[in-house]
């Protein structure tokens, strides 16, 4: 009998084998890769927006010639050359948002706000600080059915005193 050419069965089954197991390797890195890219679009998306809103009462408070933080400083009135200015959280699309009285949201309905507070207090040199401080989420966390690599939360606070004395 001449020798035969060829793999054997044991051969082939392990070879088999050996690249389904790199294959299964290479994908599941391929997916751990845009999972995270995903998370990092969410992180910055509220990172943005959370900079932004928290720039916008800032500058207003900043300029502003009075601020009132209401009894439970749920809501912030300030008194501008402009006329009054206010902000509070306001719900569009079932998702709460921070709200201006001019009718524009300063967050998208992309993030939620959460525990939106404001502090008002007299400064040293007869000026008032305003203390502002909230959460923006986006996405859910597991124990509402999310997956926790899709739920981003991130804290913004700022104090700012007015100018005008």
């Amino acid at each position: 009998m001449g020798k035969i050419n060829g793999f054997s069965l044991i051969e082939t089954l392990v070879s088999v084998s050996i690249m389904a197991l790199l294959s299964l390797t290479l994908i599941a890195i391929f997916l751990a890769t845009i999972k995270g890219g995903i998370k990092a679009q969410k992180v910055q998306m509220v990172h943005q927006q959370g900079d932004f809103a928290l720039s916008v009462m800032s500058k207003t408070a900043r300029n502003s010639q009075t601020a009132d933080c209401g009894e439970e400083g749920t809501y912030l009135l300030l008194k501008t050359d402009l006329g009054n200015v206010a902000y509070s959280v306001g719900s569009d699309e079932s998702v709460d948002r921070i709200a201006s009285n001019s009718g524009e949201f300063l967050t998208s309905n992309l993030v939620n706000v959460e525990d939106l507070s404001f502090i008002c207090h007299g400064g040293d040199l007869g000026n008032q600080v305003v203390t502002i401080s909230f959460d923006l989420v986006a996405g859910y966390p597991a124990s509402y059915g999310g997956q926790a690599q899709d739920w981003v939360r991130q804290n913004f606070a700022t104090s700012v005193s007015t100018r005008r004395y």
